[in-house]
């Protein structure tokens, strides 16, 4: 299995495009996710149909972030961070108050 990554797709129906959360392996067993073959429902013509396109994917270290392995440049990070929060506002930015800092707050006595 990979991290989860954001995946931009495009409605085989409709064109309109549309992110989701998803890995580009989903198992052990070596086989890569087929993001054309999954069934998908579009939100614009609310069609669920297979044959979506994949537009773009966000790097797969962004939802591991902070990590010392797999760092991303501030820029980089911001513009995934961008839209994570545009598409899913209730979902936690990678990194949180950390990623600004890597000190640890200050104990309180």
């Amino acid at each position: 299995m990979t991290p989860p990554r954001l995946v931009e797709l495009r409605c085989p129906d409709c064109g309109e495009t549309q992110w989701t959360i998803d890995c580009d392996y989903r198992g052990t067993d070596g086989v890569p996710n087929r993001y054309e073959e999954n069934a998908y429902a579009c939100r614009g013509c609310h069609r669920t149909s297979a044959g979506f396109a994949v537009v773009q994917k966000s790097p797969p270290e962004f939802l591991l972030q902070p990590h010392p392995m797999y760092p991303m440049s501030r820029e980089d990070f911001e513009r995934w961070a961008r839209i994570l929060r545009e598409n899913f506002p209730d979902h936690p930015i990678p990194g949180g108050p950390r990623r600004a800092s890597s000190k640890a707050p200050p104990a309180e006595k």
